[in-house]
């Protein structure tokens, strides 16, 4: 029979972009190939999605093969649907 455990594990998982420096509110250029390898589009959907899961506001521009993004803040319950 499988064995009752305290708690889980931790997941030793980590993210391949610092969000948390990302979302410090500052507006940031990121550059293909130097700061991402994933199609500009493609990392602006990835920022989204993270920004998202923390709850946040973020603003996203892609221009060519550069992405800017600027944290504005902390997302309200309306905006949460």
């Amino acid at each position: 029979m499988a064995e009752i455990v305290n708690s889980m594990p931790a997941s030793g998982r980590h993210h391949k972009y610092d969000y948390e420096s990302m979302f410090d509110g500052q507006a940031r250029r990121f550059t293909h190939g130097v700061d991402f390898s994933c199609g500009a589009s493609s990392f602006s959907v990835a920022v989204l999605a993270a920004a998202r899961r923390r709850e946040l506001y973020v603003k996203t521009k892609t221009n060519g093969d550069s992405v800017y993004v600027q944290a504005i803040g902390k997302r309200g319950p309306a905006s949460m649907l």
